[in-house]
Parts: structure tokens; sequence; C-alpha cells
């Protein structure tokens, strides 16, 4: 799935999550047929449940119909000013859990692979992008992301 294809399936869920359940379907007959074949989630919405049973959190998540994951940092092979920052902000955020949840990349893949499930994109930092490249490589070497996100400039480079 490309990223483009991600972002509007996941608008089009969260809109139609707002819509009586019978209108996410269309009707062929008696057979309601979901409107949408590939749904999406980045992890970084649903932070608490992963990080009390990640591997209960994806069955979850694979039993409710996802089929595409966007992670979020910082990994193991992160900057270690990233994971400073992260250590920094994880009080006010009120949750840990971040990367591949105490996983290795190929454990997380094994695991995403028993449900359906690709990640095609992972969130990192700015300083991981400068300078570790070399394992954003490695990580999508095995699970196989096509996209690598920046989601915010660090206000230092802002402006």
């Amino acid at each position: 799935m490309k990223r483009r294809q991600f972002i509007q399936s996941t608008g089009m869920a969260a809109t139609a999550s707002l819509l009586p359940f019978e209108s996410i379907f269309a009707s062929q007959g008696n057979n309601l047929q979901p409107l949408l074949q590939e749904i999406g989630l980045q992890l970084f919405s649903i932070p608490h449940l992963l990080q009390q049973d990640f591997d209960s959190g994806i069955k979850l998540l694979a039993k409710m119909g996802y089929k595409n994951l966007e992670l979020f940092g910082p990994y193991p092979f992160s900057a270690d000013e990233a994971k400073a920052r992260w250590t920094e902000l994880t009080p006010r955020l009120g949750f840990s859990g971040s990367g591949y949840f105490d996983h290795s990349a190929a454990s997380l893949k094994t695991l995403l692979d028993s449900h359906q499930i690709s990640v095609p994109a992972i969130h990192t930092d700015l300083i991981t992008l400068e300078k570790h490249m070399d394992g954003i490589a490695a990580s999508q070497e095995v699970l196989g992301f096509q996209y690598a996100i920046l989601p915010a400039l660090p206000t230092e480079n802002r402006g």
C-alpha cells in the first residue's frame, strides 16, 4: 500500500466511525461488503494498549481488520540523542513503549506476518535520518516498509 492510499484509507476510516454502522458497508442483496479493503493505523494512536500487551494488541488490531501499521520511534538503531529526547518526553506522554515495543525487527516481522499485517511506513526523527540511515535501511530489509517519515521538525530546526 502506498502512503497516499494509507492516509486516504485512514481518513476514510475515521470519517466512517462517525457514520451509522450499516453505512460503512455496501449492500449486495443480504450480504454486507466492506467499502474499504485495507485499513491502516499509525501505532502512536494506541500506545497505551500496545505498551500493556503488544502481542495481544496486534492480535486485536488484526481481528478488527487492520492490514497496515505505521511504526514510530525511537528504534534500536535510533540516534542516542533521539532516545534521550524520548526519555525526556515519556513522563508527559504517559507511556514509554515505542519502536518495536521490545521486539527485534525479525520477531516483530514474524508476529505481524502471522496476522497478515504489513508495515508500509515508519516514523523516525531528523537526527536518525541524518546519522543512522544504515539502521533504517537494515530495518527496511527486514520489515519491508517503503517510507521513512519525518513527522515533525525539531523546534530548533524550524523557521
